[in-house]
């Protein structure tokens, strides 16, 4: 889970992608998602709201942040959050 600390964005999204595939709805890998949805970069935020669906009643926990999703300055992560609120 050291990809989700990366100093390369593009990376820190690739890995909250895998959490997604992954399906594993452990503490650990909730808690990067929560922490993924506060990254500086909207891809970032917008592949953890997206990884949610996946996820899908586990990422219950995470509903708050997916509301808070909702009002973001970048339009992809805006549906990425109403996506993925919806596919639960």
């Amino acid at each position: 889970m050291d990809e989700l600390n990366s100093k390369y964005p593009r990376v820190r999204e690739a890995a909250v992608q895998a959490l997604g595939a992954i399906a594993s709805a452990k503490d650990r890998s909730l808690a990067a998602l929560k922490k993924a949805m506060t990254d500086p970069r909207p891809f970032v935020r917008g592949a953890a709201a997206e990884s949610c669906v996946t996820f899908g009643v586990k990422t219950t926990p995470l509903v708050p942040d997916l509301i808070q999703l909702i009002s973001d300055d970048y339009l992809e992560v805006r549906l990425a959050s109403i996506s993925a609120l919806a596919g639960r």
